[in-house]
Formats: C-alpha cells, structure tokens, sequence
C-alpha cells in the first residue's frame, strides 16, 4: 500500500526564520504546537543567517541542508554541515543554525526507530517490513515498488512523496539523464 502526495496535500506556515511545510504528520489529527505528534516530515526554507531551534523536550530530530552549507551551534561547539550532511540531536537541546538554506527535517517520539537516508541515482533499498517508509524526491525521479509478487511504478517531481506501508523494496530512477550519480531523493523509514 502507498499514498502519494504533492503541494496540494501539504501545509505551509511562515515561522520567524523563514517558511516550513509540513509533509507529513502522525497522527493525521495531531498538530505540531500542541507537541501531541509521534512523528514528523517537513522542509523549510531558512531566509535569517541565525535561527533558534524550537525545544522539542521528549523528541528526537534530524535535520539536512538540501543546497547550502550551515553551521549547527551548542552552547559553544560548533557542527559545520555540507548539503546532504544528516545530524541528529536530542530536540530538547537548546541549538543554533547560522546559514540560509533548504533544509529536510524530521522530528520524532524517542520511542520510534528511525533512518534518513540520500539515495542516488539508480539505488535499491529494502525497507523497514514494520512501520512505514517516505520517500521525498529532491528532482523527477520514476520509483519502482515491490511488494511480494507485484511491482508498481510512480513518477515523483520534485517535492512529492510518497508513504509507503507494508513494501519490500524500492528503487529509484533520475528522469535527469545529465545527473547519472546525482542524489535523487530522501528515504525516511520510521518504526516503533
């Protein structure tokens, strides 16, 4: 089983350093500034030089520049990120991001196991057999999905998804001839 989504299905908010859109949240009813969320997925586009992460205490995070470098501050450490660099961090954690940038957060309950992973040009992941998986395509891309016996084809453009339950495998295929070893899309899988 898989739903895929696009803009339409997306909610977009302005926040003090720029704009993030939300790609998905669970529960469905659940909302981000009640803090009565399990999970999740969202991008935002960072316009200050100097932001404050909002405290998430009981919440992991991971968070990813998509196209510029920046720079996370604790208290006096400093962690420089390239694009595509995943870290994670407790959400209680009082941190800084010093860098404009598009950034791919993901904000879950500890309880959950979760991975983010960049996947390139022609790669086949299999993926959790519990929980459910999303895929966020950085450019067009055709994914192939396999569940037991059937495969199906979609095709993304850049900025849907695609939430996936209950699949084997997927793989993915750039429509961009010219990026043969480009990332082409981020795989979150999460499970309890």
């Amino acid at each position: 089983m898989f739903e895929k989504k696009g803009n339409q299905d997306y909610v977009t908010r302005a926040w003090s350093g720029g704009q993030t859109t939300e790609i998905l949240i669970a529960p469905e009813d659940s909302c981000l500034t009640k803090r009565n969320f399990d999970f999740r997925l969202s991008t935002a586009t960072v316009a200050s030089k100097t932001t404050e992460f909002s405290d998430f205490t009981g919440y992991e995070r991971f968070i990813m520049s998509l196209d510029a470098p920046i720079t996370l501050q604790h208290q006096n450490i400093m962690i420089p990120l390239q694009p595509f660099e995943i870290y994670r961090f407790d959400g209680g954690t009082t941190m800084q991001s010093h860098g404009k940038c598009q950034d791919f957060n993901v904000i879950f309950k500890k309880k959950y196991q979760v991975s983010v992973t960049v996947l390139q040009n022609n790669e086949t992941v299999v993926l959790f057999t519990k929980g459910q998986s999303i895929l966020y395509a950085l450019q067009t891309i055709k994914v192939e999905v396999s569940a037991l016996e059937t495969v199906a084809e979609v095709l993304l453009q850049k900025g849907e998804s695609l939430v996936l339950k209950g699949q084997k495998q997927l793989h993915v295929i750039s429509q961009k001839t010219s990026f043969s070893r480009n990332k082409v899309a981020v795989l979150t899988q999460i499970k309890e």
